[in-house]
């Protein structure tokens, strides 16, 4: 499935006014139909270490929800977090609850 929709460029005004904005360039299609079919409370984000993944934080009970999309593999890993002691969603700072959901293609 693959969604008709564009999909929104990351938040500008979250990055740090004195790094040079990086060119726009689009959600490729298998991240977009991803997208497309999560609930829009799940967050948008991309490091060199996932790549496109998604964050849904509940703020009264500390966790979050993480979708880790491996497109080569055609999986889907999603993995919960205490981020009680990593307020700011640091990559490396919640201590991992349940790990290695994975949904296959």
């Amino acid at each position: 499935m693959v969604a008709s929709e564009r999909t929104l460029p990351c938040n500008a005004a979250a990055a740090d006014s004195h790094t040079a904005q990086q060119p726009y360039t689009p959600l490729p299609s298998v991240f977009r139909a991803i997208e497309y079919n999560l609930p829009p409370n799940y967050r948008r984000l991309q490091d060199a270490e996932h790549g496109y993944h998604w964050i849904y934080r509940v703020a009264k009970t500390n966790l979050s929800a993480r979708i880790y999309p491996n497109v080569d593999g055609d999986t889907i890993n999603i993995s919960v977090f205490d981020d009680s002691k990593n307020p700011d969603l640091a990559a490396t700072g919640s201590e991992v609850i349940k790990s290695g959901l994975e949904i296959s293609a």
